[in-house]
């Protein structure tokens, strides 16, 4: 009992590390992190294990900035990536 309890727990808590990114993934644009349900839009962009693997966008943010689709999501995302590097520019 002692040896199953051993093995069994170390198991479940690599499956739960494993299964995070897609039970609390991370908004794409305002960076928190929520339930699943939360979201619009959840993607698998890359092959890998992890948050930058995953694009996601919360239904907060969706109305927010009117985006739809993937591709919106990906107009949006360099649109504050040119944002933030003029005000660093400015500075």
């Amino acid at each position: 009992m002692d040896i199953s309890f051993a093995i069994l727990i170390p198991a479940v808590l690599l499956i739960i590390i494993f299964f995070i990114p897609d039970l609390f993934p991370k908004c794409s644009l305002c960076k928190r992190y929520k339930l699943r349900f939360f979201f619009k839009l959840h993607t698998l962009t890359k092959i890998g294990y992890g948050y930058k693997a995953r694009q996601s966008a919360c239904k907060k943010c969706c109305r927010k900035y009117s985006i739809g689709n993937l591709s919106d999501l990906k107009n949006m995302l360099g649109v504050q990536k040119k944002v933030t590097i003029d005000n660093i520019m400015l500075k």
